[in-house]
């Protein structure tokens, strides 16, 4: 089997061939490259730029490595340029990373991350305080609370087997919307606590933790929030969202402040979760 190198600086020049099956080496100065050809050698099976950099250039032939390739870690290069992919060990937590076309590096395994969003029905909210109903139509549901003289809260849980997931994988829930209507008179606050809920291990007793979120801009003051209108409210988590675990769950927890006194209405139409999926 006939192997040749040829030395690459701009020219073609042939600068030498080997004719065994064992090492061949080759020395070349730091600023140029070389180029593995075909036995024609017509055609660039592969091609090293500049020996000083490493930087491989492109092949027009598939290129196979029978055995195996060790990839030291390191730290993250950053993503690849577009059209491009680039692949490296990352250090910071002994995964196989990928970037393609420029996007964010992920686990080799993992699917790109996705939005998905699911629809909580007002039906599925429970009044804690005070008289509610409950009215269908045209397709929805509403829920009512009429002369809203005080404090009162509304809640519900969001089914964990719907956002269950873990740190690189599953659903992560990065925001919520809260469809309300205020009319006949302003409300003092329509305020949102979102809370995550830990199963206990035996003998312990059930916890939760609060879920730090911002509001939209055009809901980040009581009064916005109150005032008679038709709202969608966005609460967006912090840090890009959060994971839950097995077993994990999440309250959505609204607590309507009035003294609107017997003209003041408060129409919940429901809330819609949104969330990150890595599957």
């Amino acid at each position: 089997m006939a192997l040749g190198l040829v030395g690459y600086d701009g020219t073609s020049k042939r600068v030498k061939r080997f004719d065994d099956d064992g090492y061949a080496e080759l020395k070349v100065p730091d600023g140029d490259g070389f180029k593995l050809l075909d036995s024609a050698e017509s055609t660039t099976l592969l091609q090293l730029d500049d020996v000083g950099t490493g930087q491989i250039g492109k092949s027009t032939k598939q290129f196979k490595i029978h055995g195996y390739i060790d990839l030291p870690e390191q730290s993250s290069p950053g993503v690849s340029s577009s059209g491009e992919t680039r692949i490296y060990m990352d250090s910071s937590d002994s995964k196989l990373k990928i970037s393609e076309d420029g996007g964010t590096a992920r686990d080799i395994g993992q699917s790109e991350s996705t939005d998905g969003e699911l629809y909580i029905s007002a039906r599925r909210f429970y009044g804690i305080y005070g008289a509610y109903s409950y009215t269908f139509s045209t397709g929805y549901w509403r829920m009512l609370r009429s002369q809203d003289t005080g404090t009162t809260s509304m809640g519900v849980a969001v089914s964990a087997l719907e956002l269950m997931g873990t740190a690189s994988r599953g659903k992560k829930l990065t925001s919520i919307d809260l469809i309300y209507l205020v009319s006949k008179a302003n409300m003092d606050d329509v305020a949102l606590t979102l809370y995550k809920i830990t199963p206990p291990s035996d003998g312990n007793e059930q916890s939760s933790s609060t879920i730090s979120f911002t509001y939209d801009a055009s809901h980040d003051t009581a009064g916005e929030r109150g005032a008679q209108a038709y709202h969608t409210l966005t609460a967006t988590v912090y840090g890009g969202g959060v994971w839950l675990n097995s077993g994990e769950d999440i309250t959505i927890y609204v607590a309507v402040d009035g003294d609107a006194g017997p003209t003041g209405l408060f129409y919940l139409y429901g809330a819609v979760v949104h969330f990150d999926r890595n599957e």
